[in-house]
């Protein structure tokens, strides 16, 4: 059975950016996470043990957001592959980030990037 487990729009006031301003002024970023692993059937369903325990999906997006770097996609892989590592039952995995309010000039709700990886050796 495949398994989905979600973080959506997680809040962070971060320092990524390319432009140096960026990186001293800081911005508020929306993260979201999707994490599907592959959950045998004749497993307890109350073991933490036998999911993707969502607590660590937050640590590792609050980590990696708290590390400051020049682009969010440099961001989101990091987050990936850190989630990957969590368990070998894990088939596929997606992060999203948000910049709100990025300054270009315009008025814009947010800028945003999405990278997937489906993990071939796990499926």
């Amino acid at each position: 059975m495949k398994v989905k487990i979600s973080l959506k729009d997680v809040e962070f006031f971060a320092f990524h950016g390319f432009y140096t301003e960026e990186r001293s002024s800081g911005h508020y970023f929306l993260v979201t996470i999707d994490a599907w692993y592959k959950r045998n059937p004749n497993t307890d369903t109350e073991n933490i043990a036998n999911t993707i325990n969502y607590e660590n999906l937050f640590l590792i997006s609050k980590q990696e957001m708290e590390a400051t770097k020049l682009l969010i996609e440099s961001v989101a892989e990091c987050m990936i592959t850190k989630i990957v590592e969590l368990s070998p039952q894990i088939t596929k995995v997606k992060v999203s980030i948000k910049k709100l309010s990025p300054q270009l000039g315009g008025a814009l709700k947010y800028s945003k990037i999405t990278m997937c990886k489906r993990c071939e050796s796990n499926d």
